[in-house]
């Protein structure tokens, strides 16, 4: 084999890192929400809750459990609950970006009907679970399907930490490195098979 094609097949290796840093972080797809009755989304919800939203936060390393994508908290001054137990000020967690399904358009001070699910000790709502401002039609159509609202719970605390969701531990603002030497490790591990096939060919020649 000729050293202009072995040179052109190692230039190969970079092309399929520079792959493998790009696709993780690209969206697989678009969010795409199936219509769904408000006894629906009651059925599918941990938490329906009726609050202000205050503030929005965006906690360095905090995911949604599902996709992983980069997500943000908001917290919101609870009026009525209609399913699950909260506190008076309770955080929930969303996707950053409506393209994951995360939520879209929430404006502080507003007053919103909220459906969460529990992802161990965190709420989580998304684009597609029928978070909405909270209007009279929407309060109603949720109080003929849950009932009358309840007030939060005075005795829980706000969060576990006292903070949004997501707080980042010791040495997590690291956690990029995993993936980054792992694509590494596949491409130096590609070059090196890519290497051996050439030369073999080469000596066969």
């Amino acid at each position: 084999m000729r050293p202009t094609v072995m040179k052109r097949a190692l230039l190969v290796v970079p092309l399929v890192f520079a792959a493998l840093l790009v696709l993780p972080t690209a969206p697989a797809w678009a969010c795409s929400c199936a219509a769904a009755t408000p006894a629906q989304l009651v059925d599918r919800s941990d938490v329906v809750l009726r609050g202000t939203l205050g503030d929005v936060a965006e906690p360095a390393g905090l995911a949604e459990p599902s996709s992983g994508a980069p997500a943000r908290s908001y917290r919101f001054t609870v009026a009525e609950v209609y399913r699950g137990t909260v506190a008076p000020t309770t955080w929930v967690g969303s996707a950053a970006d409506g393209a994951s399904c995360g939520l879209e358009g929430l404006e502080p001070g507003r007053e919103y009907v909220v459906f969460a699910q529990e992802r161990g000790e965190e709420l989580w709502a998304n684009l597609c679970g029928g978070t909405a401002p909270a209007d009279t039609r929407l309060v109603g159509e949720v109080e003929a399907v849950a009932g009358p609202g309840q007030a939060p719970a005075q005795a829980l605390p706000e969060s576990p930490s006292g903070q949004p969701p997501g707080a980042v531990a010791p040495g997590s603002e690291r956690a990029w490195l995993v993936p980054l030497l792992g694509g590494l490790a596949l491409a130096l591990g590609l070059g090196v098979a890519l290497v051996v096939v050439v030369q073999r060919g080469h000596r066969r020649e």
